[in-house]
Parts: C-alpha cells; sequence; structure tokens
C-alpha cells in the first residue's frame, strides 16, 4: 500500500487539517500539517461513509477540486450536528462552566418593597 492523502478534524480546535499516512496506511501526529497530539481528532475514512455534505467536501478534496465558501461552511455545520467524534482515542473536552453565578443585589439595583398611593 502506498502513502496516501488523509483529512483530520480537531474537534478541541475545530480546524481541518490534512495528513499523509506512512507506508501502513496509518495516520500518526508526525504525518499531520499541524501538532494536534493531546486533541480529540477524528480522521475521515473513505467518504462514501459520511452523509452527502461531508461526503461531497471529501470527495472533492481526494479529487483536487476547488470548494466554495459555503460548501465548506455546509461541511463545517454538517460535522457539528452529526456530532462527529474523535476516533484517535481521545475524548473531548467539556466546555468550560457556563452556569450563571448568582448575582449580588446591590444598592443600585434594590427593589422596592411598597408603593405609597
Amino acid at each position: 500500500m502506498s502513502a496516501t492523502q488523509t483529512f483530520a478534524l480537531c474537534i478541541d480546535c475545530w480546524e481541518f487539517n490534512y495528513g499523509v499516512t506512512d507506508n501502513n496506511g496509518v495516520f500518526t501526529r508526525e504525518s499531520g500539517s499541524s501538532n494536534h497530539w493531546d486533541h480529540a481528532v477524528h480522521v475521515f475514512r473513505s467518504p462514501d461513509q459520511y452523509p452527502p455534505p461531508i461526503r461531497n467536501v471529501l470527495g472533492c478534496l481526494q479529487a483536487g477540486l476547488p470548494i466554495s465558501d459555503g460548501r465548506l461552511e455546509m461541511f463545517s455545520l454538517a460535522c457539528a450536528i452529526t456530532a462527529i467524534q474523535p476516533n484517535n482515542g481521545k475524548t473531548v473536552q467539556p466546555p468550560p462552566s457556563t452556569s450563571p453565578k448568582a448575582k449580588r443585589p446591590t444598592a443600585s439595583s434594590a427593589q422596592p418593597q411598597g408603593v405609597l398611593l
């Protein structure tokens, strides 16, 4: 088997990269275009294993065809909607806590206790 170009999505950074597999067809961090070795990464397989927006973009990339910005945005959206999962053994890090902190009352936000008529 000869080395082939493959594509990967770093889910932690939401960055699309390319790489070349080694002679055994294995994609390693050294063969990627950037260093995401400690991140959750999905290495794409054959395009026909994905739904149409992803399949179409991967097919165009492998064929060397140009891709419009709109098609790339649809690709990104399709990856997000299908909740594409990492296949490099890493897990996606949970987002930082976004729960609202308890709002402390201040003198300027004090509520009136009653209304005089």
